[in-house]
């Protein structure tokens, strides 16, 4: 009985792989059904066998090998089924496909993307080197990782969480497993610590590690043991978006900072400074250039500081505080409840607990504060994430939104993006942009259209791009009456918990513009025939795939949904890269200050503009990074 099945997926599977050609994801898909119909019969005894099997062909012929594709594809959907009662869809399939062969996989939200990982990972991991799943936070690789690992487990497969701020030896055996998962950054910095330790091995004197040996002493072992494959889920987030900083390993300074007084003198001497007078602030990027006089008045108040407490000129210093003066509280950074400064990341507004700016800016900002003034970490090793990226052997990539990314892919990370289609249709209805001549006019009408939705029942998400504006719209929808959660910027269980119950009758929420990434919003039955979840887009991202996924909150599965986009004249997306837009605006408003012209394809216009220029400073950075790592 059992050889006689294991001949017959023999058999099936070698028919139908011959009928296939290597680009045809539809023909893949339609031989892992059939190869998926015949394990559904198989006990587990069988199904073991049937991976070893697949297991051993991998290792002769490799994952590029179409019987071995299919058979291990096919193994994981079964997996899935037994374990966690999922039945993959044709889409969920399309985009295994595309993930084993490496490239981008762009699905919707809601349509499955962590189910579709599971396929290609299992199957690049029966060859033995180690696959990664990369998250973009540690709770999405906590949660994802108890999702799986009993499915992989099932198979003979053992996966792991890579922990963060864990000894050496805790995160070698997360990595000696055959799927890893973990957050981007992780897998990044571990790299770079084992460079460290091979650097410091190449720099000891000549025999001293022959001698080490003979004395017994155990050389450091690395902690990866190679970079073979990588999925990275979120891939524009994770490839692109924090793609515009490089992973800087660095070396925490310990107690306060020898040259704090400086730091406080600089903030003191910026503080007498005036705008036009003294400094002028010109670009998108806040550059800061003194005039004569204000160049005058600062080398005066820095004249009497001890030479001894310097680590920098005494302009630098005035440089970075002037910096921090722009800098605003509860948009770039906030302070936690320990009196320590966080920075908030300008696309998503995620709270980055353990990123510090560089070069004084952040004992800059902490001096601005009031508060105590940190050593200043020293760099110890560094790479951008496109050099990191391209270090892998496979790399693949899941979002929902790689729309107009297709160049960046290509030539950065040499990925071609994969459009899966829709499950079922969509439902979901944009609803025209409104503009407005001020903040105030726009944040009443958002509380008013909140209102009335709130009035129906309708549950309500408004994204904003920051925590200072959150507090905003709070404030007034307490004047409304309406109850709402507010969101922090923190992705954790608890925020998970509190997105999935968004589509709940009545429910309003305001979050940062990505809340809930990779949550699953379900709806009430009730909510559904009253029109499902609206989404607000409170601000117009400079990138459009922020709103995109915003956007992308309502309307998933064939759910109903609608979408409204919300700006003023005096957004930040208008005053830094188009003044003429907000002019435009302000001249076309009627008695309530609502603009009578719709301006969304001029939004559309600017915001592809500033993605370009996003994308030509990456490509900048990367290109510098290729050369000094070349010339080391």
């Amino acid at each position: 009985m059992m050889a006689s099945s294991i001949s017959m997926l023999n058999g099936l599977t070698n028919h139908l792989v011959t009928l296939l050609r290597p680009a045809s994801h539809s023909g893949l898909i339609q031989a892992t059904r059939e190869s998926w119909k015949t394990l559904q019969r198989q006990s587990e005894s069988q199904l073991r066998e049937s991976c070893q099997r697949t297991r051993d062909r991998v290792r002769r012929l490799g994952v590029d090998d179409l019987t071995a594709k299919v058979d291990g594809l096919a193994l994981m959907a079964e997996a899935l089924r037994r374990v966690r009662g999922v039945s993959m869809y044709d889409v969920q399939l399309h985009a295994a496909c595309v993930l084993a062969q490496g490239g981008i996989a762009e699905m919707q939200t809601g349509e499955g993307k962590t189910f579709s990982c599971a396929p290609p990972a299992f199957l690049h991991a029966l060859l033995g080197r180690g696959v990664h799943v990369a998250t973009t936070n540690a709770y999405l690789a906590e949660r994802d990782h108890e999702l799986l690992s009993p499915v992989f487990r099932l198979l003979g497969v053992n996966a792991s969480l890579l922990p963060e701020k864990a000894g050496n030896e805790e995160k070698r055996k997360a990595y000696q497993c055959d799927v890893t998962y973990g957050t981007g950054s992780e897998f990044g910095f571990d790299y770079l610590r084992d460079q460290l330790s091979l650097r410091a091995q190449t720099q000891q004197k000549m025999g001293q590690s022959l001698l080490s040996r003979l004395k017994g002493d155990m050389e450091p072992a690395l902690m990866q043991r190679g970079l073979y494959y990588s999925i990275i889920d979120e891939a524009d987030n994770v490839m692109l978006d924090d793609a515009v900083s490089p992973l800087v390993l660095s070396e925490a300074g310990q107690g306060e900072a020898a040259d704090r007084l400086v730091y406080h003198a600089a903030t003191d001497a910026v503080n007498h400074l005036r705008e036009g007078r003294d400094y002028t602030v010109t670009g998108t990027k806040k550059t800061h250039r003194l005039t004569e006089e204000g160049n005058a008045r600062v080398q005066v108040l820095g004249s009497d500081l001890p030479v001894e407490l310097f680590r920098r000129t005494w302009m630098e210093y005035i440089s970075v505080a002037l910096r921090a003066s722009q800098m605003r509280r509860d948009v770039d950074y906030i302070v936690d409840g320990q009196n320590k400064v966080q920075i908030v990341d300008g696309s998503t507004g995620r709270i980055f607990e353990d990123r510090t700016w560089r070069d004084g800016l952040h004992q800059a900002v902490e001096s601005k504060e009031g508060l105590e003034i940190s050593n200043e970490k020293g760099t110890m090793a560094q790479i951008t994430r496109q050099r990191f990226g391209r270090l892998y052997q496979r790399l693949a990539g899941t979002t929902g939104t790689a729309q107009g990314c297709e160049r960046e892919f290509r030539e950065v990370y040499r990925l071609s993006v994969h459009t899966i289609p829709l499950r079922t249709p969509s439902q979901r209805e944009i609803w025209p942009t409104r503009s407005f001549e001020s903040q105030e006019a726009k944040w009443a009408a958002i509380a008013a259209s909140v209102a009335d939705l709130h009035a129906t029942g309708r549950p309500v998400l408004v994204g904003t791009n920051s925590i200072r504006d959150s507090k905003c719209l709070a404030a007034l929808f307490q004047e409304h009456g309406i109850e709402y959660q507010l969101l922090n910027g923190i992705q954790d269980a608890d925020e998970a918990s509190i997105v999935a119950a968004a589509g709940r009758y009545g429910a309003v929420m305001i979050a940062t513009s990505l809340a809930g990434r990779g949550t699953d919003i379900k709806l009430e039955p009730e909510v559904r025939s009253l029109g499902g979840l609206h989404v607000i887009v409170a601000q117009c991202n400079e990138s459009s795939r922020v709103d995109r996924q915003l956007v992308g909150r309502c309307g998933r599965q064939g759910d109903p949904g609608t979408a409204q986009s919300f700006l003023s004249a005096q957004d930040e997306l208008l005053e830094n890269h188009a003044p003429w837009l907000s002019e435009f605006i302000k001249r076309h408003t009627d008695e309530t200050g609502e603009c009578t012209v719709d301006v969304s394809a001029q939004i559309r216009r600017i915001q592809r503009l500033v993605e370009r220029n996003a994308f030509a400073r990456r490509a900048a950075m990367f290109r510098r990074d290729v050369k000094n790592s070349t010339a080391n």
